[in-house]
């Protein structure tokens, strides 16, 4: 066996217990600017910076209406028991399989492209619209404040949350809305007496429409940040901390 206390050490033990402190100070601070400060400064989710949202959606779209049926499964409701079938071959006899008695599956052809959350993406405003078509196909920039939850209730919101509204949000809403750019917000789907009362209590003279949660928080991990489109591409995105003066942004941008 190897005698260890005879073995060369490179470190003495002070400075063995500062490395060991100083790098779980480094790997806690990393930890809070990735989730509480700010944004992940690597993002592997569909909606990074510089993905062309209207281009990867539609080829998503079109690579999932092009899958072909290649045949039907089909579940006995009453004993469980399952038949399998090429689409020929059910053509021929789905007579003898009456829908009310079987349970009918089609199997199709995988797409060419895997689908992301981003072909979920879809939001809607207070008559039920898709405002997603709209939002991509902008030559502009918009600005798009997303909350994947507005904290609190009508008329007793998170006075802690209204502040990062307040404080943060609305100085950037005001100052890109004077410049002539396009300023919209999404939240999670909820009544319209809800997200009324909460754009009074902010002072939000801007859109909020509405879309699921995951899917918002797939977009953007801050709650709330902003994301930067134009032309259907996310240009940046921003933790609300992390804001920078509008006119910075749109000429850093240019």
């Amino acid at each position: 066996l190897l005698a260890t206390s005879r073995m060369h050490r490179l470190f003495t033990p002070r400075l063995r217990a500062g490395l060991v402190g100083a790098i779980t100070a480094l790997t806690l601070l990393y930890c809070l600017s990735n989730f509480l400060w700010d944004i992940p400064g690597q993002d592997f989710r569909p909606f990074r910076v510089g993905t062309d949202v209207a281009a990867v959606k539609q080829a998503e779209e079109e690579a999932a209406a092009a899958v072909t049926t290649l045949g039907y499964t089909l579940t006995n409701r009453a004993s469980g028991a399952t038949e399998e079938f090429t689409t020929d071959e059910y053509l021929k006899v789905y007579k003898d399989y009456p829908e009310a008695e079987w349970q009918i599956e089609p199997r199709v052809s995988e797409p060419t492209i895997a689908p992301t959350k981003i072909s979920d993406f879809e939001v809607s405003d207070a008559s039920g619209e898709n405002m997603v078509p709209a939002l991509l196909a902008d030559p502009g920039y918009t600005f798009v404040i997303v909350a994947y939850q507005l904290k609190g209730e009508a008329g007793n919101w998170d006075p802690a949350y209204l502040a990062k509204w307040r404080d943060d949000i609305q100085p950037l809403a005001a100052g890109a809305r004077e410049q002539g750019h396009r300023v919209v917000a999404m939240t999670k789907f909820s009544d319209d007496a809800s997200i009324t009362d909460f754009g009074k209590a902010v002072g939000a003279d801007y859109p909020f429409y509405r879309g699921d949660d995951i899917l918002l928080k797939t977009i953007v991990r801050s709650n709330p940040g902003v994301v930067l489109f134009r032309g259907g591409v996310i240009v940046d995105k921003w933790h609300h901390r992390q804001l920078p003066p509008v006119s910075e942004i749109v000429v850093a941008k240019k």
